[in-house]
């Protein structure tokens, strides 16, 4: 928690599955229901404590930034559902983007299957992968949280594991049909392995070649480093920011440049490209640098775009008249 705050939703799922389980009574290793329940309240409430401890020097600063800051605060309901909406197509996009439409397909089916051949497969009596699903909806619909596509990374490995589970439980009850005459599971198996080592004898020698290529960011830094000039203010959202920051120092470009607010003749925004479903989180409006009403401070009606890499375009805009 004290590394990524984020980790509420794998702990929470995963304390939500420990909880239905319980209630299934699959707790074999313990006397009972209730001698399982002291355990797992203990464990809850050491994790709160630790953590709120680990957070003191935040919490007793009269800031408080850690409850406070917008980042963490509720997107407004009313726009929330057309937000999530984008937040999901951009994540799904991103986790999708480089792999064929066949593993695609595959892997939902897996996903599936896991579900349907949960007893055969698997040794819990309650699936883990309801239990992932109700906490998550659950945690969506009453804090409405922006969530970035980052903040799904803790599901890429367990729906992977869930894939294949199904995937290959299914070639086994198939296989077992048949009389084991053919093990399809192994097959299917041996087939995968050889694929990524096939893949990754053509892989591994390109990676040389792409080690210099650069990122839209560090384009991003290149491009206003042979543009910006005195009484120029660069701005971008909390996610781009560290990124820039850290390639204006490599390419010695005056960090003075990279912020929110103060007087400036010209502004360069930097925002998540349109074509990559940019939200309300990450718009021209919303990281534009701000006045002392914490308005936009540009003319955004005369914003217009000088440059595009990948996700990110830079807009060239000017104060209100």
């Amino acid at each position: 928690f004290f590394t990524i705050p984020v980790m509420l939703l794998s702990f929470g799922a995963l304390f939500v599955w420990l909880f239905l389980s319980c209630l299934v009574n699959d707790i074999a290793s313990y006397r009972s229901k209730l001698d399982f329940l002291k355990y797992w309240l203990a464990d809850g409430i050491a994790t709160f404590f630790l953590t709120a401890f680990l957070y003191l020097p935040i919490l007793l600063n009269q800031s408080n930034r850690l409850l406070t800051n917008k980042f963490i605060a509720p997107v407004g309901g009313e726009v929330y559902p057309l937000e999530i909406s984008h937040r999901l197509q951009a994540t799904w996009a991103s986790w999708t983007a480089l792999i064929p439409s066949w593993m695609v397909f595959l892997g939902i089916v897996g996903l599936i299957l896991s579900l349907i051949l949960h007893r055969n497969i698997a040794t819990q009596k309650f699936p883990i992968q309801i239990a992932v699903f109700l906490w998550t909806a659950g945690f969506i619909v009453i804090r409405r949280p922006d969530m970035e596509t980052r903040m799904w990374t803790f599901l890429a490995a367990p729906l992977l594991i869930w894939s294949t589970g199904g995937l290959v439980g299914a070639l086994k009850v198939f296989s077992n049909s048949l009389g084991r005459r053919l093990n399809l599971a192994q097959i299917f198996s041996g087939l995968m392995l050889a694929s990524a080592l096939i893949l990754g004898m053509f892989t591994i020698p390109t990676i040389p070649e792409r080690w210099p290529q650069k990122g839209s960011v560090e384009n991003t830094a290149l491009y206003l480093k042979d543009h910006l000039q005195e009484g120029d203010l660069v701005s971008t959202s909390s996610a781009f920011k560290p990124l820039l920051q850290y390639y204006f120092g490599v390419y010695d470009i005056p960090t003075k440049y990279l912020r929110q607010s103060g007087e400036f003749k010209r502004a360069f925004v930097i925002v998540r490209s349109v074509n990559w479903s940019a939200s309300a989180g990450d718009t021209l409006e919303a990281v534009a640098p701000r006045n002392e009403m914490d308005l936009p401070a540009i003319d955004i009606a005369t914003a217009k775009i000088l440059q595009q890499y990948e996700d990110l375009a830079i807009y060239e805009s000017y104060p209100h008249p």
